[in-house]
């Protein structure tokens, strides 16, 4: 198992090498925020709302909204400013970004992420990741949420032996072994690319899939969506060069 594990992080690079890959804010602690926290505003959630008050309110994520390609919202709003615990770098907050749970679910997808790009505010139960670099968030979100690297995830952390809810942090998601690309090779920057162009189309049917209302329309973008998860996980078996024996390993773990 550890010559796969290497192999599949010979040719990669740390995802901290090529993005930002940060926490997300913490609205609540005692003692905390200007003006200093009470436990009684902690426990009333008072920068909370259910209705954008002002220009300071934005829609909050919390941990259970950031799933596999999809991403919900419980109709909240968080005041953003100086007054949260810990508000982190406004920056982390605009543009594109990948927002990655901090609970897992079970193998073989383990690793729910996703790609916001308005101003959305997502808490500490979810990371945040904004590339720095040529590649494409597509490109790495593709690679996040697949099989092989639920594999990787996996055994390199041991998560799922343990017997209450896996978590992992900050530190843990920047290790996380991405493909390097040589854009200067036409079959390198293809398959990059191709990439890309799957993960578009798996958001898409995602999405029609949580907006359709009729159960056949639901049937038919779920088929949709298995067919388009096995072609990227496919493709990022050849990305990394595994073997045909290799990938049995990993789909049958």
């Amino acid at each position: 198992m550890r010559t796969l594990l290497n192999k599949i992080e010979s040719e990669s690079i740390e995802l901290h090498e090529i993005a930002i890959v940060k926490a997300g804010l913490k609205a609540y602690e005692t003692g905390k925020g200007n003006p200093l926290q009470t436990d009684e505003m902690k426990k009333k959630r008072v920068y909370h709302s259910k209705q954008k008050l002002d220009q300071r309110y934005r829609v909050y994520l919390n941990g259970k909204d950031v799933r596999r390609y999809l991403s919900t919202w419980s109709g909240e709003y968080l005041k953003y400013g100086h007054n949260l615990a810990a508000p982190r770098d406004p920056i982390l907050f605009e543009g594109e970004r990948i927002l990655v749970r901090q609970i897992p679910s079970r193998p073989p997808h383990a690793i729910d992420a996703i790609i916001v790009s308005s101003e959305e505010l997502n808490d500490i139960n979810s990371m945040i990741v904004k590339a720095n670099d040529r590649y494409s968030l597509r490109y790495i979100l593709g690679i996040l949420n697949s099989r092989l690297l639920t594999f990787w995830f996996d055994y390199k952390f041991d998560k799922f032996q343990r017997a209450i809810f896996p978590q992992f942090k900050v530190n843990e998601l920047s290790r996380f072994p991405i493909r390097t690309i040589d854009f200067t090779n036409p079959a390198e920057k293809s398959q990059h690319d191709k990439l890309v162009s799957l993960v578009e189309n798996m958001l898409e049917l995602q999405k029609k899939y949580h907006d359709a209302r009729m159960e056949r329309d639901k049937e038919l973008y779920e088929r949709q969506i298995k067919i388009v998860d096995a072609q990227i996980d496919g493709l990022v078996y050849d990305l990394y060069g595994l073997s045909g024996e290799e990938i049995r390993i990993v789909e049958e773990e």
